[in-house]
């Protein structure tokens, strides 16, 4: 989405509380949408197991935001919004999904370095919880 009206709209299709928090997504040149379209193989896959939909669905969108920091472009992942709103400003079809929306442009100042949780944080070795041996392969 590259219409200006649109995107301030966009900034403010968020539901009450945090529309402060993407107000600044009215100053995007860019808002890409990204949705899904729950076909019958999706509804059905929920008998076998899981729909790999969203995970599909977040893997493109994740290329898109590492291909476009490549770019030297900024990007941010906005999954909190009013899907009601976003559909209607962007005329989506019933049969889709809104996933995200993803503003990019270039950004305004450098941003700090964010610290890292330690890989015991986040992983888990053999079981969930464990993280013993972490060491032997950091």
């Amino acid at each position: 989405m590259r219409d200006k009206e649109v995107i301030s709209a966009l900034s403010k299709a968020a539901p009450l509380g945090s529309r402060f928090v993407i107000s600044w997504m009215s100053g995007a040149p860019l808002v890409f949408v990204l949705t899904v379209r729950r076909k019958l193989t999706h509804r059905v896959a929920h008998v076998f197991g899981h729909s790999n939909l969203w995970l599909d669905a977040g893997i493109a969108g994740e290329h898109l935001v590492l291909a476009a920091h490549a770019l030297g472009l900024g990007t941010c992942w906005i999954g909190w919004f009013n899907e009601k709103k976003v559909r209607e400003l962007v005329d989506i079809p019933r049969s889709y999904e809104v996933v995200a929306l993803i503003p990019c442009g270039y950004p305004a100042e450098e941003p700090e370095p964010r610290t890292r949780k330690n890989l015991n944080q986040i992983y888990s070795i053999e079981r969930f919880g464990t993280s013993e041996g972490m060491d032997e392969i950091s």
